[in-house]
């Protein structure tokens, strides 16, 4: 499995640079940008795990890693966020369930978790949606300085958090069965 593990990371970084060399040799700031902060925001968790010992379980990083690479590949290099509203959606709900996940195991090595196994997968479900609100937040700070805009009206933020928002209920269910 760790084998298996490494091999998805060699290949995930491989892919990430290779798209991030391929924007700035094209002049794509924006997307280079995009790219790096995503590839960082990886490298960031990664190194945090083995610096503070948080021992995540394998699949996080999966999840994290898959999220990422639809963010940058299919996102932004295969342009579909722009081509495509539901791909933006499924996105959104993937990366709620993803990140749910990855910030409890996190917390999880600073706060003992007490409660019932539902309360657990409430407060996973609510760790989603906090996340999916802020990346909202974020997405219309970057507009307002921006002239190509992530956010095309009310109508695709209201989407947006509802497809977080079903995604933080598939992360609650998983913490569910899970523990």
């Amino acid at each position: 499995m760790r084998d298996t593990f490494f091999v998805i990371m060699a290949v995930y970084c491989i892919v990430n640079i290779w798209i991030l060399l391929k924007f700035i040799r094209q002049g794509k700031r924006m997307q280079a940008q995009s790219t790096a902060v995503s590839f960082g925001l990886f490298w960031l968790v990664f190194l945090s795990d083995l610096i503070f010992h948080l021992n995540l379980p394998a699949l996080d990083f999966i999840l994290l890693m898959a999220a990422l690479i639809l963010h940058s590949f299919f996102g932004v290099y295969l342009d579909l966020f722009h081509r495509s509203k539901t791909f933006d959606r499924l996105v959104h709900g993937f990366g709620a369930f993803s990140y749910a996940i990855l910030v409890y195991d996190i917390l999880s090595n600073f706060i003992q978790y007490g409660g019932s196994v539902l309360f657990r997968s409430l407060y996973a479900m609510l760790l989603g949606i906090s996340i999916g609100a802020v990346y909202e937040i974020y997405e219309f700070a970057a507009d307002a300085k921006r002239t190509d805009k992530m956010q095309h009206g009310l109508r695709d933020t209201d989407f947006d958090l509802i497809f977080d928002v079903a995604g933080a209920l598939g992360a609650a269910v998983f913490i569910y069965f899970r523990t």
